[in-house]
């Protein structure tokens, strides 16, 4: 009866465990230090105990009765070390057999735990560990380690880090209360699902590496320092395994056409897979707990169903009805823009358009003699008009619209839509992406993006989420530069913008130079690599960029900015520009041409006098992938905000497509000095000599065109006299800034 009192309290006092079917499982290993008395030390319970061989002042191992106000007891485990390789755990080794029943029919292991930091100011380090592995001794040749580290971020949330698998953040979780952290083996899939809570949160985890036998909790990173108060822990063999069990169905709604909606399930015991079913149909993509349809139109009103499934079948979840009200809303223009390079007017609407109205040249007519070839569309909300002759820079265009409707057969609203090309930049021709402060727009959810000034299209955006975090936009700082307004990046946040590879153009070659106007801030830690641009392809996840780092033989153990390709085996080909300045404005140019197997980086710091120039190359056999590609600003596309997110400022980026020659690079290197270091505005005078010759007085360099976008410059000094009979019907003049 005794025993029986004590089963019915642990089901109503740990509700969230009791989500997971019961089934007959056999407890292998068990520790409890419950909520009434004193909270037993886990020696006494078949525990054994891994010590640190050093620095033992920093470990502390002890029980709890109660932890705080919390109500339960705890056994806590704090590593406070800065000591390599010390560990503090609680272990118990398994037999072969119990090896074997695990690995062929499942098994469980759970813990109730709060986990916190040390000390104030600590970062935290994955130092508080969960860990099961089977060290290959049964089945041979099937060593995992299931492995769970938990750790308190900077900024206070709780993260999950599965050795081998994914990192989650695991937004919502109060990091300062006790929660029930689960692995679920399947002994059919042979891979583990993460549950915090009874909540699914990572499925599909195969475990990593060999080399331990058995259970270990506590403390358990080589380096990291953590404080674990562990309540329980268990760990059950499955005796038989069944489907996995409904906890809560999604629920039905009705939602405006273009409102976002998210539908979200949950299920018990163990789940390998989830799978969403629109009347019966699966959805594309839809393969986790949650379902979000950012824009929900008339053909997304339907039945929802989440199936989860195991190697013991699938539970469907009840189904979600959802009706998308009727669209009553015309659609709109977003943006017109005009791009150069293209040849083409990209148009932005607010909703999906008719495409048999949208895709018909007939129903575009343009201003200035321009007509419209062919109508392509990138995606949902932007169409491409090709248009012929080729824009010209500077010009004003008027698009007008006839006919055009949205799926619902309302009408676009605004007859005409006007847009200028972008002008006055350098070697306009060849320019394919242009950024600066200027062309900063606010953005709905956070930060701001960045408009291609360039007309191209290549409009770089925050790509949403990764490991679970979100990823944020850069911020604006007015008047960052010269009166000029610039654009910060942040690690901690996460900040960065990405040109989206399938919608943008000019982007698909292999020799491109880009230039920069950016000021780090501080100088990376070693195994940090910031990256300012970063391009991607199918090879080998990254093409070429620029990033820093902290530094090594190589540069004179000083920090060092990298600019570098891929070769064709996938090792880098960087050139190193070092040492590198932070704190301050710089100007990186720099070149990857791909025909060639040649890279180049160029650094100055324009605010010194005389001017501080860095720079560098290399040659190798450079190697491009062929996949739709995106390029990355201020981190990598896979990256890690811990390491390889870059902290400070931008002001301006321009990237052209083809390796410029040297007086190319100087010239669009004088403009950005120009605009944003000049100490005073180079002056210039034009006066027609009696006999008809051209007197041209400036300070500065002088520089000349005859189409006001290739400018070339002149060696002379001031006067410059142009002979009346060497004078072409137009030539322009300006003066730059040394």
């Amino acid at each position: 009866m005794k025993s029986s009192l004590a089963f019915t309290f642990w089901v109503a006092a740990l509700g969230c465990w009791a989500a997971a079917p019961l089934q007959a499982d056999v407890v292998v290993a068990d520790y409890r230090a419950g909520a009434v008395g004193a909270a037993p030390d886990p020696a006494t319970q078949g525990w054994v105990a891994g010590l640190p061989t050093a620095d033992g002042a920093n470990f502390q191992s002890l029980g709890l009765s109660p932890d705080g106000a919390s109500g339960w007891n705890a056994w806590r485990m704090l590593d406070n070390s800065s000591s390599a390789g010390q560990f503090l755990t609680w272990n118990r080794a398994f037999t072969e057999q119990e090896h074997l029943e695990a690995y062929d029919k499942g098994w469980n292991l759970r813990a109730r735990l709060r986990a916190a930091d040390p000390v104030a100011g600590n970062a935290g380090g994955n130092a508080v560990v969960l860990l099961y592995g089977n060290n290959s001794q049964a089945p041979a040749g099937t060593a995992r380690r299931f492995i769970l580290f938990l750790d308190v971020n900077a900024a206070g949330s709780l993260v999950a880090s599965l050795a081998g698998g994914p990192t989650v953040t695991l937004a919502g979780v109060d990091a300062a209360r006790y929660h029930v952290h689960e692995f679920e083996f399947d002994g059919a899939s042979k891979t583990a699902s993460y549950l915090v809570d009874g909540v699914v949160k990572a499925t599909g985890y195969a475990g990593t590496g060999a080399n331990f036998n058995g259970l270990q909790w506590g403390t358990g990173s080589s380096s990291g320092r953590g404080d674990g108060y562990w309540n329980e822990v268990r760990f059950s063999i499955r005796e038989a395994l069944s489907a996995p069990s409904l906890v809560t169905s999604p629920l039905g709604q009705t939602v405006q056409t273009g409102q976002s909606f998210t539908l979200t399930g949950a299920f018990g015991g163990v789940v390998t897979s989830y799978e969403w079913l629109k009347d019966g149909f699966a959805v594309e993509g839809g393969t986790g707990p949650s379902l979000t349809i950012p824009f929900a139109l008339a053909g997304d009103g339907a039945s929802y169903v989440l199936r989860a499934s195991n190697g013991a079948g699938f539970s469907d979840s009840e189904a979600a009805v959802v009706v998308v009200a009727p669209d009553t809303v015309p659609p709109a223009v977003r943006a017109l823009e005009v791009s150069l390079f293209a040849s083409r007017l990209r148009l932005e609407v607010s909703e999906p358009l008719d495409e048999t109205t949208a895709l018909d040249p007939a129903r575009y007519g343009v201003s200035g003699g321009v007509s419209v070839e062919s109508v392509v569309k990138v995606n949902d909300f932007t169409y491409d008009l090709a248009v012929t002759p080729r824009p010209t820079a500077g010009a004003t265009y008027e698009v007008s619209f006839r006919g055009l409707q949205d799926l619902a057969g309302n009408a676009l609203a605004g007859a005409v839509a006007s847009a200028r090309a972008a002008s006055g930049f350098p070697l306009m021709a060849q320019l394919v992406a242009a950024f600066s402060g200027g062309t900063a727009e606010a953005h709905a959810l956070d930060g701001i993006t960045w408009r291609d000034g360039s007309g191209n299209g290549n409009h770089a955006r925050s790509p949403g989420v990764s490991n679970g975090v979100p990823l944020r936009r850069p911020s604006l700082v007015p008047a960052g530069l010269k009166g000029l307004d610039t654009v910060a990046f942040s690690r901690s946040r996460q900040q960065f913008l990405a040109i989206p590879g399938a919608t943008a153009t000019g982007l698909e070659g292999s020799d491109y130079t880009f230039f920069m106007v950016a000021k780090p801030t501080a100088s990376p830690a070693a195994g940090q690599f910031p990256n300012l641009l970063r391009h991607q392809s199918d090879f080998h996840a990254a093409n070429w960029g620029a990033y820093f780092f902290a530094g090594n033989s190589a540069t004179g153990n000083q920090a060092a900015l990298v600019v570098s390709a891929r070769n064709g085996s996938g090792g880098e080909v960087p050139c190193f520009v070092s040492p590198v300045a932070f704190g301050g404005w710089m100007i990186l140019s720099a070149q990857v041409a791909g025909s060639a197997g040649t890279s180049l980086g160029r650094q100055e710091d324009p605010a010194a006098v005389p001017r501080l120039t860095r720079q560098g190359s290399a040659a190798g056999s450079l190697r491009f992938g062929s996949a739709p590609r995106a390029t990355y600003l201020g981190r990598s596309p896979a990256g890690d905000g811990s390491n390889d997110s870059y902290d400070g400022e931008m002001a301006e980026v321009l990237i052209y497509a083809g390796a410029l020659d040297e007086g190319e690079r100087a010239g669009v290197e004088r403009y950005l000095r120009q605009r944003y270091f000049a100490a005073e505005v180079p002056q210039i005078a034009l006066e027609s000599l009696p006999n008809g010759d051209l007197e041209v007085r400036f300070s500065g360099q002088l520089e000349h065109s005859v189409d006001l976008q290739s400018w070339a410059p002149l060696g002379a000094s001031s006067p410059w006299v142009v002979p009346a009979e060497a004078r072409r019907l137009r030539e322009y003049f300006r003066a730059t800034a040394p």
